[in-house]
């Protein structure tokens, strides 16, 4: 859960931009959306205070989680863009006037007013039923107390702070600290206040790494060095792996439902999370699913043999294409849930084949561009194909084992990669023939597959 939206704008401090990024997401405008420091996977609102529908479906294409758009282009956008990607910017004045095809065309709310009012925020939240609510002051020269964004999230809605209100020292009159910021809503019901803290692997799908605490000094420390800091019980701040090496990077940090329990989404490095260098203190260290096939094929990249079918496709660009592009035909003309299963488990296969031969992994996982690009490469000009004379001998190339290499003898073991079912749909109807005509089926099918 958000506790409140940090809105760019003007310079912005490099380390307060890091430190921001790990309690996202962001409100950008356009000039910034795509040129600031950021790591990838740090959620974008990009603010359009004007702009066309194709400017804000570009930002979506450019890797922009949602975008805010003013009444008049939000009416052109709903039926166009998903619901879930569009935030309606709206000024106080302007509640009444918004209908309900824009209400339900809409997965948010960024509503500027005057000053923080609660009940009327209250109000807004229940006509806006089912959408976020996202506040911004007008007044931007002084921060707001941690009672206010308290009590806006008691009401539903969320505060929107311009970052010149932000800063990473101590709170004053004109800026409120990060982490205060942050830790406003947290309550501990434990008597030495400190918060249940899940700490899970970003780079595998959010799965577990064990349960720790945190205290208010540990999460500030977190949010600005972009480390695992956490507070043991017996021995006070625990900075994870300055003595094992098993340091984590922070990716993002949440709190709860209820503001009461954090979770740290992390990327860890060493052995593991655990003391007792596992990666998780739930054990089942072995990765599983997509995980497990691209640890395979990271593996297969670094000690395939030679000649092995995996290393043929990182080596042979052109075959691994054709195979993806093989596997996505058959995917599309699958028919029953037996066979879409198969085909989508053969091109997954192929296509992170292809990923891993590029470098990408789930480490380092981006939010992919989605502009649109045409989905099969031109046909290359046709090749003239040799005229055969049908009168000439049929040969059957014999080789001599003990005249051939090692290389050859292996290269001569390989066979077409064909499964069982594909290989009986092909031999079935050429037995059937043979059976049913003879010996002019024979002939006929010799000259056709010579």
């Amino acid at each position: 859960m958000s506790v409140f939206l940090p809105l760019l704008a003007g310079e912005t401090d490099p380390a307060l931009l890091q430190a921001l990024a790990r309690i996202g997401p962001l409100v950008l405008p356009p000039s910034h959306a795509n040129t600031l420091p950021l790591p990838q996977q740090t959620p974008r609102y990009v603010l359009f205070e004007n702009g066309s529908l194709d400017e804000a479906t570009a930002a979506l294409d450019q890797g922009a989680d949602k975008v805010v758009l003013p009444l008049a282009q939000a009416k052109q956008a709903i039926g166009v863009l998903p619901a879930d990607r569009l935030i309606l910017l709206l000024d106080v004045a302007n509640v009444s006037a918004v209908s309900d095809t824009v209400r339900n065309g809409i997965s948010g709310v960024l509503i500027k007013t005057p000053a923080v009012d609660v009940d009327f925020v209250s109000s807004v939240s229940r006509f806006f039923t089912g959408s976020t609510i996202h506040v911004l002051p007008a007044d931007t020269t002084s921060p707001p107390s941690q009672s206010t964004i308290r009590g806006l999230l008691a009401a539903g809605a969320i505060l929107v702070l311009p970052t010149a209100l932000l800063t990473l020292t101590a709170s004053t009159e004109r800026q409120i600290n990060v982490a205060d910021a942050f830790l406003s809503p947290l309550t501990s019901d434990r008597p030495d206040g400190l918060f249940p803290t899940v700490v899970s692997a970003h780079n595998e799908g959010g799965r577990s790494l064990g349960l720790v605490y945190s205290s208010a000094e540990s999460i500030k420390e977190s949010i600005v060095t972009g480390k695992g800091v956490y507070q043991s019980r017996k021995h006070g701040l625990w900075r994870k792996g300055e003595t094992s090496g098993a340091t984590q990077d922070i990716v993002s940090i949440r709190l709860d439902c209820d503001s009461d329990a954090i979770e740290f989404s992390v990327i860890q490095h060493g052995a593991g999370f655990c003391h007792l260098n596992r990666a998780s203190c739930f054990g089942g260290d072995e990765a599983k699913g997509l995980r497990a096939l691209e640890k395979t094929l990271q593996s297969r990249l670094e000690s395939a043999p030679e000649g092995s079918y995996t290393r043929r496709l990182f080596n042979d660009p052109a075959l691994l294409q054709a195979k993806i592009m093989e596997e996505a035909d058959e995917l599309c003309r699958a028919v029953t849930k037996d066979e879409v299963a198969f085909e989508a488990a053969d091109l997954i296969y192929f296509a992170l084949t292809r990923c891993v031969a590029a470098g990408w992994n789930k480490a380092s996982e981006t939010t992919a561009a989605t502009n649109g690009k045409p989905t099969v490469p031109a046909p290359a000009p046709a090749k003239q194909k040799a005229v055969l004379d049908p009168n000439a001998p049929i040969r059957m190339h014999t080789y001599d084992l003990a005249a051939t290499s090692s290389q050859e003898r292996a290269q001569l073991l390989h066979r077409p990669v064909l499964k069982y079912d594909e290989m009986l749909q092909k031999v079935k109807p050429i037995v059937d023939d043979v059976r049913v005509r003879g010996d002019a089926a024979l002939l006929e099918l010799t000259a056709k597959f010579d």
